[in-house]
């Protein structure tokens, strides 16, 4: 990896001699600060704005509190993994599955390592800002961090595209949706040739195209399906009837929706095996997994289950809240809002984002409202930090007739003014549509996991839409 340190120490040094003064210092400051930055992490590698992979938070309600971040568990080397050992001239082929747990828990080291060094770095621009702050003049210094943080964000894009290019993690969900595309072509092509050659299979043709078209097939039911198909065309073209043969497709019509799940979950084409493919919540669920807004529980088959209708906990609701708004972890946790966390240490620097944001009143009010960080987030709950988030980013206070809006909840009139405020505003914005069909707010009701991804989603989509994201949601394979 060096020379990829290398290669961002002369990116500083060429882009340095074509900034103004301020620019110019602030060029500087950073190759000084990432010099001794990597000095003192010789086993960590460059932050890439948390791309990579999504901090994440546990989903365990079966726990009293909740769990750590799985992602945020440090991955130790086995022992003697890392030593170098002599190898024989001939090497045995080494196994998928072994080059597939390498590959993730690589990734998983890559991340924790990452997020590390980018700590370490904002600490020491920090103090060397601080240092700065008493020889230079508010104006001079406010552009020389702003330099400074621009600059940082361009390397590391380029530094993310780099890693890009020669990645170790070759196998790909993108691969996968191309090998999609082309069996599902050759199979509907197959298809359309079986037809021609014996019109008799037109009812079998056409179910089959509306069974291919009506559900995600997993890479390896295609390549299947592929065979089966032209097996059939011979068929016909030999004068037999291919219905027999195509019976042999249709038949896994019936399979599991779970178990297709597994398949795509390992393929990279579906993030959670217990979403149904047909669920209302399905393509939210997947979009907020693959953005890292939203992570799952692993399951004892080694994937992660959404459990979309678990309950979601007031510390799980806030550190969703800030990854959907891109609101970044701060670890400098001010002793008022550790006293918020209690004793869920993970929470703090998700509580310490939102504060930023929102406020210290706002964000224990919250906490106050769930009866602890480790209790229920009410829907009226979630939808009023919803709002306030969009609200503080946006810098704009939403005036929406209440009664207009959502009058016809059939629970509008048990609300009180707040709740009717919060739900009509999430409603106007598309946070929500009401439960049963728009018929009424439930508001008294604790949010679930797969209401959360939606609503989620479309906060992540609204503020990146108005350019408001604070900060790149880390972009991460689900599994």
């Amino acid at each position: 990896m060096a020379f990829l340190f290398y290669n961002i120490y002369v990116l500083i040094l060429i882009t340095k001699t074509k900034m103004q003064k301020c620019k110019k210092m602030a060029v500087s400051l950073l190759a000084l600060l990432l010099s001794f930055t990597l000095a003192s992490s010789s086993s960590s590698v460059p932050n890439l704005n948390q791309k990579v992979a999504a901090d994440s938070t546990t989903d365990n309600q079966d726990q009293v509190q909740p769990a750590a971040p799985t992602d945020q568990t440090v991955m130790q080397p086995k022992e003697g993994e890392d030593q170098k050992q002599d190898k024989p001239a001939m090497q045995p082929k080494e196994p998928k599955e072994m080059k597939d747990q390498k590959s993730e828990k690589f990734k998983k080291d890559f991340v924790e390592n990452t997020n590390d060094l980018n700590q370490k770095l904002d600490e020491l621009i920090n103090a060397k800002l601080q240092d700065l702050s008493t020889t230079t003049d508010p104006a001079t210094l406010a552009k020389i961090k702003e330099a400074m943080t621009s600059l940082k964000g361009d390397l590391m894009d380029k530094f993310t595209s780099h890693m890009n290019e020669i990645s170790v993690f070759k196998k790909t969900a993108g691969d996968n949706v191309n090998k999609q595309q082309s069996f599902t072509a050759d199979i509907l092509k197959t298809l359309d040739q079986i037809e021609t050659a014996s019109p008799g299979s037109k009812d079998a043709v056409e179910n089959l195209k509306t069974m291919l078209t009506s559900r995600i097939w997993p890479v390896k039911y295609l390549e299947k399906f592929n065979e089966i198909a032209k097996k059939a065309y011979a068929d016909a073209l030999d004068g037999k009837d291919p219905s027999a043969t195509l019976g042999e497709i249709t038949s896994q019509n019936s399979s599991d929706d779970k178990e297709l799940n597994k398949e795509l979950s390992h393929e990279g084409l579906w993030a959670f095996p217990d979403v149904n493919q047909d669920a209302w919540y399905a393509n939210s669920a997947n979009e907020a997994a693959s953005l890292g807004i939203v992570q799952g529980t692993e399951n004892a088959d080694g994937f992660k289950d959404l459990r979309p209708e678990a309950k979601l906990n007031c510390a799980e609701g806030i550190a969703m809240l800030d990854k959907a708004a891109g609101l970044k972890p701060d670890e400098n946790v001010s002793t008022d809002v550790a006293a918020l966390a209690d004793n869920i240490d993970w929470a703090k620097p998700f509580l310490q984002a939102m504060t930023n944001v929102v406020g210290i009143d706002k964000v224990k009010s919250e906490i106050d409202a769930c009866g602890g960080i480790g209790g229920d987030m009410k829907r009226d709950n979630f939808a009023d930090a919803a709002v306030a988030v969009y609200e503080k980013l946006t810098g704009k206070t939403l005036d929406i007739n209440a009664q207009t809006e959502i009058g016809q909840y059939s629970d509008f009139n048990q609300m009180n003014d707040n709740q009717k405020s919060d739900f009509a505003k999430a409603h106007d914005i598309g946070f929500i549509t009401g439960a049963d069909n728009g018929k009424r707010a439930d508001f008294k009701g604790t949010a679930i996991r797969a209401e959360a991804a939606k609503m989620l989603i479309v906060l992540h989509k609204e503020l990146a839409k108005l350019g408001l994201l604070k900060d790149n949601v880390p972009m991460g394979k689900a599994k």
